[in-house]
């Protein structure tokens, strides 16, 4: 939520309702778990997977690692690893291997980011009867942006005075510039540093304001990635835990004992030179 907005009690009660929803289809073919256990129960996610994975899911949701923990750099570049590590697999275009798709990696490194955002705008009504706010939203895809607007209609029935337009994608520059152009808006899993906590509001008054809201609903962890200085930033929307999937006959005809807890990146490595 933006430092700057004139109506924060607008623009909590919408982020309040996203946390209702299920997080929005990408198109990118990558599921997310929602933020909220009873948001996930109603949507049946657990009950369209594996058992098997399931039970992995749920495990790895309740230990993961809190996204601040994590550096923007680190999310920058694994990204395009996988995308090149894919492309090396499927054996496409004419990179002569692994050692291009590694170069690709350190090239994106180093690559200024930008993300495409699409605008959601809360007017004023003539009669002065509506508030108004700004949101940000960093989904570009058509289908995510009329997801968006259904659920911007569904918002209105229960908030008669507040009316929400979802308007064409724009580009992000930073989370200052986001903050200066909405009251609230969509962001990285990744706490504020110090240059840019100034620009937005800690949400801690407006959630001490609502005691009916279920902050235990969330995994702990995923509102610990909006945590700084022990103050809430931000709600989170879904994730996607981190999983190791492995064969097992591999395993047993290479003598190597399975995965477990505890391992480190050097036991990982060394499980797979063997």
């Amino acid at each position: 939520m933006s430092a700057g907005t004139a109506q924060p009690e607008l623009a909590w009660q919408w982020m309040v309702f996203l946390t209702r929803q299920p997080p929005i289809d990408t198109g990118t073919g990558v599921v997310m778990l929602p933020a909220r256990r009873s948001v996930a129960e109603a949507a049946g996610f657990w009950t369209r997977l594996d058992p098997d994975l399931a039970r992995a899911l749920r495990y790895a949701a309740d230990h993961a690692l809190p996204w601040h923990r994590r550096t923007r750099r680190t999310k920058r570049w694994t990204g395009q690893w996988y995308r090149s590590w894919a492309r090396v697999r499927r054996g496409r275009g004419s990179r002569p291997g692994a050692a291009q798709a590694l170069a690709d990696v350190q090239t994106a490194a180093a690559r200024p980011r930008r993300r495409h955002l699409c605008r959601a705008v809360l007017p004023r009504a003539r009669a002065g009867r509506h508030g108004r706010a700004d949101y940000l939203s960093r989904h570009r895809r058509r289908a995510a942006v009329d997801t968006y607007r259904d659920l911007a209609a569904l918002f209105a029935q229960d908030h008669p005075d507040i009316v929400v337009d979802v308007v064409a994608p724009t580009l992000e520059q930073s989370l200052a510039d986001l903050a200066a152009a909405a009251d609230c808006f969509e962001w990285a899993a990744v706490s504020p540093g110090p240059d840019e906590q100034p620009a937005i509001l800690s949400l801690d008054p407006l959630l001490d304001a609502d005691p009916a809201f279920p902050i235990d609903d969330f995994y702990p962890q995923l509102l610990d990635s909006f945590r700084r200085e022990g103050r809430l930033w931000g709600l989170p929307s879904g994730t996607t835990p981190y999983v190791i999937e492995y064969n097992k006959d591999l395993f047993d005809a290479a003598g190597v004992a399975y995965p477990a807890p505890g391992w480190t990146t050097d036991d990982f490595l060394a499980a797979a030179v063997r």
